[in-house]
C-alpha cells in the first residue's frame, strides 16, 4: 500500500477539520506520518488568532514542527486581539514570534493587529514593532499592522517595500502617538489600507506607480465629513 501524499483540495481539508475534533485530528497527525505529510500543509495555511492563548499555543507547534512552519503561508498571530493587562502573555508571543517567523519560510501575508483599550496596555504594542527589527520575512507580499508607527515598523516595511502588493497601516490610538513617514518606494504595491491621520503624509512621501485601491480608515475622534475628505490627496 502506497504511504505517498496525494493532492487533495483545501476545500476537503476544510471539511475534515470541521467533521472532526481538533484534538483528534492532531493525535492523528501526529500518529500517521503519511497523513501528517499530507493534512498538515492544509491544516496550517491560513492561520488566524484572536487570543493570545491560542496564538502562544500555535507558535510553540510552529517552533518546533518544520512542516507545519513551512506550511504558512498566510499568518494572522495577533488578530484584533486584546492586549491582557497582564504582560506575561504578551512577553512570551514577542518571544516566540520571531523564531517563528524566521521559519516560515513561504509566508506570504502577515497580520499584527492588537486591539487596545487603554493608553496602558497601548504601550506594550510598542514592543512589537521591536520584535519585527529582528525579521526579513523573504516573500512577504501583503502586510498589516495596527501598532504605533516607530523606527522599527518604518524600518521593517522599507525592507519589504519591493515585494509588497497590500499594505494595511493603522494607528493604534488615534490622537495619541507620534510618527515619522519618510519615502517608501512601492512599485507593486494594488491595495493601500491607512489611518485617516496619516494619509496625506504617506501620499505625499511615497511613490505607489501601480496602486488601484486606497481605503481610509477613519477613527471615532475624526468626523468624516466632505472637507476632510477633499482635503485629501
Amino acid at each position: 500500500m502506497s504511504t505517498a501524499p496525494i493532492a487533495v483540495p483545501f476545500e476537503i481539508w476544510d471539511r475534515i477539520c470541521i467533521l472532526t475534533s481538533i484534538p483528534a485530528l492532531y493525535n492523528t497527525c501526529t500518529v500517521s506520518k503519511s497523513f501528517n505529510a499530507v493534512a498538515t500543509p492544509h491544516l496550517y495555511r491560513n492561520l488566524s488568532f484572536s487570543t493570545f492563548p491560542s496564538a502562544i499555543k500555535c507558535l510553540r507547534t510552529l517552533q518546533t514542527n518544520e512542516i507545519a512552519a513551512k506550511s504558512v503561508v498566510c499568518f494572522h498571530p495577533i488578530h484584533h486581539t486584546p492586549i491582557p493587562p497582564c504582560g506575561a502573555a504578551v512577553t512570551e508571543c514577542l518571544e516566540l514570534l520571531p523564531k517563528v517567523l524566521s521559519r516560515t519560510s513561504n509566508l506570504y501575508e502577515l497580520g499584527i493587529a492588537p486591539v487596545v483599550w487603554s493608553l496602558d496596555t497601548a504601550a506594550l504594542c510598542t514592543d512589537f514593532g521591536t520584535m519585527l527589527r529582528q525579521c526579513t520575512i523573504p516573500r512577504l507580499a501583503n502586510l498589516v499592522l495596527n501598532l504605533p508607527i516607530d523606527d522599527n515598523v518604518v524600518d521593517f516595511i522599507a525592507r519589504h517595500q519591493l515585494g509588497l502588493v497590500e499594505l494595511g497601516l493603522h494607528l493604534l490610538v488615534p490622537g495619541t502617538e507620534s510618527y515619522r513617514l519618510p519615502t517608501f518606494d512601492l512599485p507593486f504595491l494594488r491595495k493601500l489600507d491607512l489611518s485617516a491621520e496619516i494619509v496625506a503624509t504617506f501620499l505625499a512621501a511615497s511613490a505607489i506607480p501601480n496602486v488601484a485601491e486606497i481605503n481610509v480608515m477613519w477613527s471615532p475622534r475624526i468626523e468624516a465629513t466632505h472637507n476632510a475628505a477633499r482635503s485629501l490627496p
